[in-house]
């Protein structure tokens, strides 16, 4: 008596009623296996790649089903002062992803490029534009991630305008951004035949705010310095010497008769 000669779907093959049939699954990286079915059933057979069953009816239909692997990635920006990054978190599958995040860089900042602090995949570091496309980069993570934007604080120019002096003393002084640098010695004053130097203010005749005093110290607590000497005021500034005319007093004395 002659058995039958059932089709396999999976593998496009034929086998004998009866036979004892292996099917095997290899799992894409971003998923994960959840179970093998027959057509027109829902009950899962096993949860295992590989499954062995034996074949009594035809045609045979065996489907291996899968999940997607979605991960979570964090967004920050670095140092938290220079920017805001939007959105601050997303959910990325293990493959093909969609849309962007994007970065702003505060005043005082310039954006500098896109990192990846902690987990994996084929995160790319190139590039230096705001908009990160997560379709063009292709990121597909593999774990938890986070994704930094960086950002770098500006320098500046303090240029100091002596109005005439002798001695010129410093005329410039470099600064950065949210930092002490620049800030933390004092200058060398100017000078002036016939003037005492009274400081730099930001105003021209004394009309502003002084950041230098009389010794060449720099005062802060003010807009421009702030109390632990950073600068914050997100631009070049010119700063104007203050000069007050020396007096001399005259004594006269009266001898004799007139």
């Amino acid at each position: 008596k002659y058995k039958n000669l059932y089709p396999l779907t999976y593998g496009g093959d034929y086998v004998i009623q009866g036979s004892s049939v292996t099917f095997t699954t290899t799992v894409a990286t971003g998923y994960t296996f959840n179970h093998w079915y027959k057509r027109g059933s829902d009950v899962a057979l096993s949860a295992n790649t590989t499954y062995t069953t034996t074949i009594d009816e035809s045609p045979v239909v065996m489907t291996a089903s899968y999940t997607e692997i979605k991960y979570n990635v964090t967004v920050i920006a670095n140092p938290a002062s220079g920017g805001t990054v939007t959105p601050a978190e997303v959910t990325l599958m293990g493959q093909a992803n969609g849309g962007s995040i994007n970065a702003t860089a505060n005043p005082g900042y310039t954006f500098t490029n896109w990192s990846r602090t902690s987990g994996s995949g084929n995160f790319s570091t190139t590039g230096t534009h705001d908009t990160w496309s997560i379709a063009n980069t292709k990121y597909r993570p593999t774990s938890v991630s986070t994704i930094q934007a960086n950002f770098t604080a500006n320098n500046y120019t303090i240029t100091l305008t002596n109005h005439g002096a002798t001695t010129a003393g410093t005329t410039s002084v470099s600064v950065t951004f949210d930092a002490t640098t620049g800030l933390t010695t004092g200058i060398s004053v100017p000078s002036k035949t016939g003037y005492i130097f009274s400081g730099y203010d930001t105003g021209e005749d004394g009309i502003g705010t002084q950041l230098i005093n009389s010794a060449g110290a720099w005062q802060t607590g003010n807009a421009w310095i702030n109390g632990s000497s950073q600068w914050k005021n997100a631009g070049d500034v010119e700063l104007h010497a203050k000069w007050t005319p020396k007096t001399t007093t005259i004594s006269f004395s009266q001898s004799g008769e007139g």
